[in-house]
Order: C-alpha cells, then sequence, then structure tokens
C-alpha cells in the first residue's frame, strides 16, 4: 500500500536525481529504489517495479539529449539489452520468492559496495 504522496519530498527528489542521471549518467534504480522507499512505496516490490517505469522515462529523455553525439554500435548495444532482458526475467523470479527486508538489507549492502569501489576509483584515477 502507498502512503500519502508528498510532492514537494517528491519533486526534489526527481530534480535530484534527473540531474545525477544527465550530469553522470547514474541514477537509475540505485538511486530510485531507496528514494521511492522514502517518499511512501513501503513495499520493495512496488519500489523497484516503479523504479523500472521511471528508469524507462528517464534513459528516453537523457537519451534524446545525447541524440547530436550519438554512435551506437549496434552489436554491442544488442548484445547487452538481450542479456539485460533475460537477467531482469531472472531478477524478477528472484524478486518474488525473497523476502522484502533480506532485499533491502542486501540492497543497502550493494550500494555500500558499489559506492567504495567508486571512491577507490576515483582515487585510483587521479593518484595514476
Amino acid at each position: 500500500r502507498v502512503s500519502v504522496f508528498r510532492f514537494i519530498p517528491a519533486a526534489v527528489t526527481g530534480l535530484v536525481i534527473g540531474i545525477l542521471t544527465g550530469a553522470l549518467g547514474v541514477g537509475g534504480g540505485f538511486l530510485l529504489v531507496p528514494a521511492l522507499i522514502y517518499l511512501g512505496i513501503n513495499r520493495f516490490q512496488l519500489a523497484v517495479s516503479h523504479s523500472l517505469v521511471l528508469i524507462f522515462l528517464n534513459a528516453i529523455v537523457a537519451a534524446i539529449s545525447y541524440i547530436p553525439s550519438l554512435k551506437i554500435d549496434a552489436p554491442l548495444t544488442a548484445g547487452i539489452a538481450g542479456l539485460a532482458a533475460v537477467g531482469s526475467i531472472g531478477g524478477g523470479l528472484l524478486l518474488k520468492r525473497l523476502p522484502g527486508d533480506s532485499l533491502k538489507k542486501g540492497f543497502a549492502v550493494l550500494l555500500v559496495l558499489l559506492g567504495a569501489l567508486m571512491i577507490w576509483e576515483a582515487w585510483r584515477m587521479q593518484a595514476g
């Protein structure tokens, strides 16, 4: 069940995630899911399904803004898209079988590890 919609926090969250996505190419699911939970979607599975719709819409807008410099490697893109589709189906099946609390904790650990990896990579690039 979704709690009362909070317009101002939702607008600010959407703007920040949009800026991060447009400027850095990040944002998608790893920021949207926790944001949607914060905004009142209290089931992890529901937050994930909403985030996928938002990622799709956000990706279309971002792709349009990059059209002037767009050079697509069609075989590589098709391969990644196909494997991502297979992974999404598998992930959706797992999502239905795992308890929401475990998913939230695992997702939080994954975010921390991803953040640590990004910091390490940035430090390594700056040092070298």
